[in-house]
């Protein structure tokens, strides 16, 4: 009885070590995606309770804001900058939109656009984890029914690092596309730089995102017109995909749309898309034209 029990033992630690170890690998054989986005020149206005960036954020993603420039909470008030009014406490459960956030200070949020319970002070510099899925909305720390004698605002950049996978299944490559990085503008100056390189099957060798071959038409490819196994892209659901690969030069985007990223892989092959491996550094940057506010200073 003693033998059979140690014999127990012994199989079923030898059988929780094997699926262990084929857990590990199967969680290592993926494409992961380290992205940073930044994004330039987003108008707050002060005149309104919450300035939607088109920036979608996700739980666990990590956020920076840097601020700007000056506005008034009524015409004879003095210039007040992201900070708001560091001579005094946060103001407390009352009038003020966001009771714990300086008075007049940029408060920032994700969600919806009430979801002003889940806010968080800017301070530059300052990282932040995203606790809600959503847009990333902005306003100045005003009282509540007041923004309308309001006049000036700031210009915010944010830095969002994201994590993901890309991954698809069979007969669905679509998804190989993945949620919209960020919202584009028709106007926006676009830039993408990338390092890093894929093994698009077991017994594969890494291939650099710069791809290899040449660009013909494909229809068996993601983006048919594009060099296979490259980094590619597109802006909006419908948008014609483009060769990103290793540096995508800056450019003024002529439509609206978020910005999808993936690779250049085959779609009509068993496991594209499931068996693709390696790491993938990223780098969006999007410049906005700077929008006026509806009031200057006087």
């Amino acid at each position: 009885m003693f033998t059979k029990k140690i014999f127990s033992f012994f199989v079923i630690t030898m059988f929780a070590f094997i699926y262990s170890a084929s857990e590990i690998k199967a969680q290592d054989k993926r494409l992961k995606v380290s992205a940073t986005i930044t994004v330039q020149n987003i108008a707050v206005d002060a005149t309104m309770d919450a300035v939607d960036t088109g920036i979608q954020v996700r739980q666990g993603d990590i956020i920076k804001v840097t601020a700007e420039g000056e506005f008034k909470l009524f015409p004879a008030d003095k210039n007040w900058t992201y900070e708001g009014d560091t001579t005094k406490p946060a103001p407390g459960p009352g009038a003020f939109a966001f009771p714990n956030a300086k008075r007049n200070a940029l408060a920032g949020w994700t969600g919806t656009k009430t979801d002003k319970n889940n806010y968080f002070q800017v301070k530059n510099g300052d990282s932040v984890t995203v606790a809600k899925d959503g847009s990333i909305y902005f306003a100045v720390n005003d009282h509540g029914t007041e923004y309308g004698d309001n006049s000036g605002g700031l210009i915010v950049t944010i830095e969002l690092t994201r994590v993901y996978n890309i991954h698809a299944e069979t007969n669905k490559h679509n998804e190989a596309w993945n949620q919209g990085l960020v919202q584009i503008n028709k106007g926006d100056k676009l830039t993408i730089t990338a390092t890093g390189k894929v093994k698009y099957y077991n017994e594969g060798s890494s291939i650099d995102i710069d791809g290899k071959g040449s660009a013909g038409n494909n229809p068996l490819l993601l983006a048919p017109k594009v060099k296979p196994e490259s980094l590619v892209g597109k802006i909006g659901d419908n948008g014609d995909p483009f060769m990103v690969g290793s540096k995508y030069p800056q450019k003024t985007v002529n439509e609206n749309g978020w910005l999808f990223l993936s690779v250049n892989d085959q779609i009509k092959k068993d496991d594209a898309f499931t068996n693709n491996s390696g790491d993938i550094f990223l780098y969006v940057e999007v410049e906005r034209s700077p929008q006026a506010f509806k009031k200057t200073i006087e």
